[in-house]
């Protein structure tokens, strides 16, 4: 999603045709404004229904995401099949039925807006293969001197051609609520603006203790072997996080993606990804339009800004445990502590009441309740709703791939 954001926000800058140096000095006054069509699609060799997603370009000063909606999406080959899309969600368009990319056939991208516009990519063809086959999770000290996990990939291309190499990955790991109950406290019989009110405990409908949260890669992740003797990748680092990092309190996974590029396609993505590495984007390196492989048929003027790509992929999983890192040392996002706030205080305020509405959760009864007015105690314990409800950080919805 990070890439697709960055394809809208180049052309809104529209500097300069390429990447130049030892430019005019910048001023942001004159960054113009062209309301662009921007393609984030690729096919691979994978039999299922492929997407790819439309939206527009957006200014400088604003934020948010503008679907293309509406437009007729379709792939031609050069043996004059035809795959159509449909839109699935706003500016997300998916292939009708299901297909894998085919060697020795020619895909070509069509798309025609609302408006008219009709566009149209080169001729790509499926690239070379490579192979995952393995995997690591390392355990490192980084140049800040933090400890790091690292996952590290190794593949190989059989043919020995297939030169480009662009990462994606899906990382998910298990949250379990610290301070759980299968109880929860109901206020009921009150008014917002004062008096008496009545709390009952019923039982939780649905377990919220156990959750998973799924992620995904959002930069630009490359490498390439064309210096190399061989066309093999050993422990390239695709991903690292702090081994105090809250994802690997209990269970992590993470799913590598590995797509083979052709010469063009890899070349583009590395011209995006040093735009997004860059500290200032009004930097001595200025980016301005992009040019990628879609060109307007409607308007030769017309500019489009992504790519489209044809891709060999391959892919592969690994389970980590905190255990399988260097300790048991459990991490959480928020501090948990837990009170027992009294019904009523000695101003008429209602502490309890007004913790359940807001964000505050039963955990535990008070069984020795605290009468003294200075430090008093209620007969229920509660504790912030992070804490004790997963499914604020995550889904209870278990993924299919889980293995615990």
């Amino acid at each position: 999603m990070k890439t697709f954001k960055l394809l809208r926000l180049l052309a809104g800058l529209y500097l300069l045709v390429f990447i130049t140096s030892c430019v005019e000095p910048f001023s942001p006054s004159t960054i113009s404004y062209e309301n662009l069509l921007v393609v984030d699609g690729k096919i691979t060799n994978e039999q299922k229904k492929h997407q790819i997603k439309l939206s527009r370009t957006y200014r400088i000063d604003t934020t948010g995401y503008f679907p293309e909606r509406n437009a007729n999406l379709y792939i031609t080959t050069n043996l004059n099949t035809k795959y159509q899309f449909s839109e699935i969600e706003e500016g997300i368009y998916e292939s009708i039925e299901s297909f894998s990319a085919k060697r020795n056939e020619t895909y070509t991208l069509h798309i025609e807006t609302k408006n008219g516009e009709v566009f149209t990519s080169n001729e790509e063809t499926l690239t070379s293969e490579s192979f995952i086959n393995n995997l690591i999770a390392d355990v490192e000290v980084n140049n800040t001197g933090d400890e790091v996990v690292t996952i590290k990939v190794s593949s190989a291309s059989p043919n020995n051609d297939a030169q480009f190499y662009k990462f994606e990955y899906e990382e998910t790991y298990k949250i379990v609520a610290p301070y759980y109950s299968n109880y929860y406290l109901e206020p009921y019989d009150y008014s917002l603006s004062g008096g008496s009110y009545k709390v009952r405990k019923l039982i939780r409908p649905v377990n919220k203790r156990v959750c998973y949260k799924t992620q995904y890669s959002n930069g630009i992740i490359l490498t390439e072997t064309t210096g190399l003797d061989e066309d093999r990748i050993e422990n390239f680092p695709v991903r690292s996080f702090q081994t105090n990092d809250f994802m690997i309190s209990y269970r992590y996974s993470i799913l590598i993606k590995q797509f083979i590029q052709s010469y063009d396609a890899h070349n583009y993505y590395e011209i995006l990804k040093k735009f997004s590495n860059s500290d200032n984007v009004f930097s001595e390196n200025q980016v301005g339009f992009l040019s990628g492989n879609i060109k307007s048929i409607s308007d030769p003027d017309e500019k489009v800004i992504g790519y489209f790509e044809v891709n060999s992929v391959s892919e592969k999983r690994i389970f980590i445990n905190r255990e399988d890192i260097r300790s048991t040392y459990i991490s959480f996002p928020d501090e948990c502590y837990t009170f027992a706030p009294t019904f009523y205080d000695i101003s008429g305020a209602r502490p309890l009441l007004d913790a359940l509405l807001n964000g505050y959760i039963y955990f535990d009864e008070n069984n020795n309740p605290n009468p003294d007015p200075l430090t008093p105690e209620g007969p229920y314990v509660v504790v912030k709703e992070i804490c004790g409800d997963c499914t604020v950080l995550g889904s209870i919805v278990k993924p299919d791939f889980w293995i615990d």
